[in-house]
């Protein structure tokens, strides 16, 4: 059977049409950005009964839709609909499919170059359809909802979300600054600030560029976390196309940057050796900037906009399955000392990562705190003489307690 496709004009109308081909008879058809590369791809149950499945044919960027072994999931017994949502709050597009025997599957995105699904669990609910995906507690976790019958009577049943906290989800702080970039060899421009108002660690970050500019070969860009970290996410080059258009740079992406041809739009891993991931666990609290330099003359450009999104982890110190942040704001839990820590959890300072010790794996957070000289949020445990900052007396106080003296 075939997944047909209507493709918009932009003005409301549809004149042209495609079709993905694909085995067996159709019981729901889902779209998501399963390879996160800024496109839509499709997610389809089939009600095989020889062979019950699902597969995930995905876009190349201009409608092409297809698929390989990789991207097929066999299930236990019929599917008769799809849910697609991010269940573990890693940013990913997972998929839950319900089936005819009353069991939901789920499947966990991967969030690897292939967009590539694992089985992640089975659950019994009530027989029916259809299911749905929504945060019905408001715990910030993305719950599962079927409505069936039960003893002859029509009914709903829910599926709470226990998974584990691991990140936020992602904000987006932006800037359209529209200043020109001085001309090389020697031009720089760096940006005004992005001020990123999370006193939290770094889980995740992407950066989205657009940057007007005939020879793109000519510019390097950087980004500078406000501790003066940086990550170079391209470097000046021969390559001479025009233009970053909703270029946005992120470390699970597909491809990195130089293996497609400009105006690149989409989603590209930095040039190597950047890598955003070297300030993940670095506070997002301060002053981002952007700095593009030119390296050649006769063509300038751009810096029309740019932006950060920013995943931050999470803590539930009291282990109440509430982030400590909701039940602040909740009320459920006082913090005296504005620290964003629930007061009932006191503070292990130097224990970086919550797990009642202080030891190697508590010194690359603590550096990232004396390098912000922050003790907010999560950095109060790094402030070891408690005098509301983090500097060179707590280095002394973090050496002693990591040897034990």
């Amino acid at each position: 059977m075939n997944v047909i496709l209507l493709l918009n004009n932009g003005a409301g109308a549809f004149p042209t049409s495609g079709a993905v081909f694909v085995s067996g008879p159709l019981a729901d058809v889902a779209t998501a950005d399963i390879d996160r590369n800024g496109t839509s791809d499709l997610v389809v149950a089939i009600n095989d009964a020889a062979n019950p499945r699902i597969v995930t044919p995905l876009n190349n960027g201009v409608a092409v839709f297809g698929y390989s072994p990789d991207h097929t999931y066999a299930l236990p017994a019929a599917p008769n609909d799809l849910a697609v949502a991010d269940l573990n709050r890693d940013g990913a597009a997972d998929v839950a499919v319900s089936l005819t025997s009353g069991l939901v599957c789920t499947f966990r995105n991967r969030t690897d170059l292939y967009g590539r699904l694992i089985p992640d669990g089975r659950f019994r609910l009530i027989s029916g359809i259809p299911l749905r995906a929504a945060d019905l507690n408001r715990d910030g976790r993305i719950d599962l909802i079927r409505a069936g019958v039960l003893g002859g009577n029509p009914a709903l049943a829910w599926l709470a979300n226990r998974t584990p906290f691991g990140a936020n989800a992602p904000r987006l702080y932006e800037s359209s600054p529209n200043l020109p970039i001085p001309d090389g060899p020697g031009g720089m421009l760096t940006s005004p600030p992005i001020r990123v108002p999370l006193a939290a660690l770094v889980a995740d970050l992407d950066v989205q560029i657009d940057i007007q500019h005939p020879y793109l070969g000519d510019l390097a860009v950087t980004l500078i976390h406000p501790s003066g970290a940086e990550v170079m996410l391209v470097p000046s080059s021969t390559r001479g196309f025009a233009d970053y258009s909703a270029t946005i740079f992120d470390d699970e992406a597909v491809h990195h940057l130089w293996a497609g041809n400009g105006p690149y739009t989409g989603r590209y891993r930095p040039v190597p050796p950047g890598r955003l991931a070297t300030l993940y666990d670095r506070p997002a609290l301060g002053d981002w900037r952007l700095r593009v330099a030119d390296a050649a003359p006769t063509s300038s450009g751009t810096l029309l906009h740019w932006s950060l999104s920013v995943r931050t982890r999470i803590f539930d110190c009291n282990t109440n399955s509430i982030p400590d942040e909701c039940d602040i704001d909740a009320g459920t839990s006082p913090d005296g000392n504005a620290d964003r820590v629930p007061d009932e959890c006191g503070l292990f300072v130097g224990d970086m990562d919550g797990d009642d010790d202080i030891d190697g794996d508590d010194i690359a957070a603590f550096v990232a705190c004396l390098i912000a000289g922050s003790a907010a949020g999560p950095c109060a445990a790094a402030d070891m003489d408690g005098d509301g900052d983090v500097d060179a007396d707590d280095v002394t106080l973090f050496v002693a307690a990591l040897l034990g003296l």
